[in-house]
C-alpha cells in the first residue's frame, strides 16, 4: 500500500540557462507498457575509466559492448561522493539535506545529533522499490557493500534484500550469481525491478597482476608524475592495504611512488569487474531477459587518484568524486549510442523509472528523462546539487551548462570551474565570472534554504521501526 505523503511542491527562484544543452536526436526503441529495470550499481567507478567515456586502453570491454546499444549520459552526477548519501539520493530522489543519511555509527559529521537519526534511511522516505512495488512489480536487491546493509534502512520496497558478506572476494561474481538466480525463480515475475551492488573497483586495489599487465600499458595509465616524500608519506593507509603495495616486511614497495602504478592498479580493478560483469551480461542478452528491459549501469561516487592531492573518495566535490556514468539500455538495444550531453544526476533515475513503469513520481527532486530518450527536453533548470562530504556539512556544489560552483561555507571560500575548457578544475574563475557564481550561488541558497525551512518529512513520524531500533542498539549502532 502506498504510504502517505506531504503534499509539497518545492517552487525555487528565477533559475536560468547557462548555456544551450543541445540534445542529438535520439529516438526510442518502442518500449513494452509495463518493462522491468535491471540496475547495476558499480561502486567507486570513475567515470573517466571507462572505454565508452574516453579511456584509452583495454579497461571496459563489455561495459562498452553495454554502451554501444544504450543512452550514454555525458553529464551526470551524484549527490554525494560517499556510498551511503549518494545511494539514499538514488533511492529517493531527495538531497542529502533532505533524506538525511549523513552519517555512519558516529564516524561522520553531526557527532552532536544521534546517529540513529542521522545513520538510517527513514521508513517514510519513499523509496523506488516502494513505488515501483505500489505498481505490482517484484523487486530485489543484490548488494556487497556492507554500509548498503538492510540495516541502515535500505531494504525498504524490496521483496527480496541480499547483503553479500564483504569477505566474498571477489563480491561480483556472488552478487550476479544471485541475481541470476532470482531471475531465473518463480519470485522474478515481469514486470520487476533488480538492483545489483557491486563493490569489486572499490579499494585496496588488489586485482590480479595477470589482469594489471593487461591495462598497465594503456594510453590513459601513462604518466611520468613521482610523488614527492610528503606525497608518499600522505597516502592513506586504505589505500596501502593493497597486497602488492608492500614487501614482506611491510615497507612500501618504490613503484608506490609513481602515479601510472596507481592508476594502472585501479584500472586493473575496473577490467577485473568487467570480466566477471561480462557472462552476466551475455546472459541477460541471451536470455531475452533485454528485450523486455532496461538496463541502467551507474556508479554511486568516483574515486581521488591523487587528484588536488587527494586520495580515497568522500572528502572534495571536484570531477573526480562526484561526475559518474550513467548508460541506459532501452528494451532491446539501440542499433548504435546516442550521447545526451544533457546535466542530470542520479536523483533523475527513479523519475525515470516511475515513469516508464506509468505513473508519475511525486515529491522528488530529480527530474524524468523519458524526453530525453526521444529526443526532447526535460525542462527545469539544468542544474545539479551535491554536498554531503564525509567531513565538511558545509561544503557544497552545483554543476549547470559548462560551469560548476563549489562552497566551502566553513572556511567562506568558493571557486568557480569551467569544465568544458578545464575539466581538472585547476583554474579558479570566480573573480573574472562574478555574474555566474552568483547565479550559481542563488539556486544552491535556494537548495539549501529549502531543506532547512521546509522539511519534508513529518516531524512525528518513525525513523526506524521498533524492531530495526532494538537490532542497531544491539549491535551498538545506535544512541
Amino acid at each position: 500500500m502506498q504510504r502517505p505523503r506531504l503534499g509539497r511542491r518545492r517552487t525555487r527562484r528565477g533559475l536560468f540557462a547557462l548555456a544551450a544543452l543541445l540534445l542529438l536526436g535520439a529516438r526510442c526503441a518502442p518500449f513494452s507498457k509495463t518493462p522491468s529495470f535491471i540496475v547495476i550499481l558499480v561502486d567507486t567507478l570513475r567515470v573517466d575509466y571507462l572505454g565508452c567515456y574516453g579511456f584509452k586502453g583495454p579497461v571496459s570491454p563489455n561495459i562498452d559492448a553495454l554502451a554501444r546499444e544504450s543512452y550514454i549520459f555525458r553529464n551526470c552526477y551524484s549527490s554525494a561522493p560517499w556510498t551511503k548519501p549518494s545511494v539514499a539520493s538514488l533511492f529517493t530522489s531527495l538531497n542529502p539535506m533532505e533524506h538525511g543519511v549523513t552519517n555512519h555509527e558516529g564516524a561522520m559529521w553531526s557527532p552532536e545529533e544521534p546517529d540513529l537519526e542521522k545513520g538510517v534511511l527513514r521508513l517514510d522516505a519513499y523509496t523506488i522499490a516502494e513505488r515501483l512495488k505500489a505498481r505490482g512489480y517484484a523487486t530485489a536487491a543484490f548488494v556487497a557493500n556492507p554500509w548498503m546493509s538492510w540495516q541502515y534502512g535500505f531494504d525498504q520496497g524490496f521483496d527480496v534484500y541480499s547483503s553479500i558478506a564483504s569477505i566474498v572476494d571477489p563480491p561480483a561474481d556472488r552478487v550476479t550469481l544471485e541475481a541470476k538466480r532470482w531471475l531465473e525463480s518463480a519470485g522474478a515475475q515481469e514486470p520487476y525491478f533488480l538492483y545489483l551492488h557491486l563493490l569489486d573497483v572499490h579499494g585496496p586495489y588488489n586485482a590480479s597482476d595477470s589482469v594489471y599487465d593487461l591495462v598497465r600499458q594503456s594510453p590513459s595509465v601513462q604518466t611520468d608524475e613521482v610523488l614527492s616524500d610528503e606525497e608518499w608519506n600522505g597516502i592513506v593507509p586504505s589505500t596501502l592495504q593493497a597486497v602488492w603495495a608492500r614487501d614482506s616486511t611491510g615497507i612500501k614497495k618504490p613503484e608506490t611512488r609513481r602515479m601510472d602504478t596507481w592508476r594502472g592498479r585501479y584500472a586493473a580493478e575496473v577490467r577485473d569487474m568487467d570480466n566477471r560483469l561480462g557472462p552476466f551480461l551475455a546472459t541477460l542478452k541471451e536470455k531475452g531477459y533485454l528485450d523486455h528491459a532496461y538496463l541502467i549501469l551507474i556508479a554511486d561516487h568516483g574515486e581521488a587518484l591523487h587528484d588536488h592531492g587527494n586520495w580515497d573518495h568522500g572528502y572534495t566535490l571536484f570531477e573526480d568524486q562526484i561526475h559518474v556514468p550513467l548508460i541506459i539500455r532501452p528494451p532491446g538495444g539501440l542499433k548504435s549510442s546516442k550521447d545526451i550531453q544533457n546535466i542530470v544526476g542520479l536523483v533523475d533515475v527513479l523519475p525515470t523509472l516511475v515513469a516508464q513503469s506509468g505513473a508519475k513520481a511525486e515529491n522528488v527532486e530529480g527530474k524524468d528523462l523519458s524526453p530525453l530518450l526521444k529526443g526532447g527536453t526535460t525542462g527545469g533548470s539544468g542544474l545539479v546539487f551535491s554536498g554531503a562530504t564525509r567531513t565538511n556539512p558545509l561544503l557544497y556544489s552545483v554543476r549547470g551548462g559548462t560551469y560548476k560552483l563549489i562552497v566551502n561555507g566553513k572556511i567562506g571560500r568558493h571557486a568557480l570551474f569551467d569544465i568544458a575548457k578545464d575539466p581538472g578544475e585547476n583554474n579558479n574563475i570566480a573573480p573574472q565570472m562574478p555574474q555566474v557564481v552568483a547565479q550559481l550561488r542563488t539556486y544552491m541558497d535556494d537548495v539549501v534554504q529549502a531543506a532547512r525551512s521546509q522539511p519534508l518529512f513529518e516531524a512525528d513520524a518513525p525513523q526506524v521501526s521498533t524492531e530495526r531500533r532494538e537490532l542497531l542498539r544491539s549491535l551498538g549502532y545506535a544512541n
